[in-house]
């Protein structure tokens, strides 16, 4: 029991703690000795207990032999010193005489919990980023649309002047004259 990493709880049909192993010290901060005859709703957060509670009572007398409590609801703990964190959880029913038992295997998930929310962020980062990209792009789509329209009308500007300046050339120097005198007037 002690080789394993999950925290290993035996409650009896009152769920008082029976047995505490060292890696549920571990999880949860109690030795060994603080918790035996203790409550096992003591390990939860505590507003879970109470639907906890019911739940194993359901639990004992459906006589199944083992389920993954972890499968059906989140299962949030409570250490010593009061931080609450996330498990996983199992629990299998022996009879030991004519009274069950049962073996409580628990996870710490709290780092796979992080891990996922990080991961999570990331996404939700990327996704962030992708739509700036995509409307950079747009934007970047719209103003080299706005370029090429100027450079044709520039090479249109461009070509009439030369066109304007091929059939009248004194109209032009003249005008040319004129703006060059009022330009001279202010400077």
């Amino acid at each position: 029991i002690n080789l394993t990493g999950d925290g290993i709880i035996v409650i009896d049909a009152s769920q008082r703690i029976r047995l505490f192993s060292a890696s549920a010290e571990h999880i949860f901060g109690y030795r060994a000795n603080e918790m035996m005859g203790q409550p096992l709703t003591l390990l939860l957060a505590e507003r879970f207990r109470d639907s906890h509670a019911g739940f194993v009572d359901n639990y004992i007398r459906e006589g199944a032999t083992m389920r993954r409590m972890g499968e059906f609801r989140q299962v949030i703990g409570q250490r010593k010193n009061g931080e609450q964190f996330p498990l996983e959880a199992a629990i299998s029913r022996f009879a030991e005489g004519d009274q069950p038992v049962m073996i409580v295997s628990l996870r710490d998930i709290t780092e796979r919990r992080q891990a996922e929310i990080a991961a999570q962020q990331r996404a939700a980062e990327n996704a962030h980023l992708l739509v700036r990209m995509q409307e950079e792009l747009t934007e970047r789509a719209r103003v080299e649309e706005m370029l090429r329209h100027r450079v044709t009308f520039e090479k249109l500007v461009t070509d009439l002047s030369t066109s304007f300046v091929a059939l009248a050339p004194d109209a032009v120097h003249d005008a040319i004259q004129q703006a060059m005198a009022a330009i001279g007037g202010f400077i």
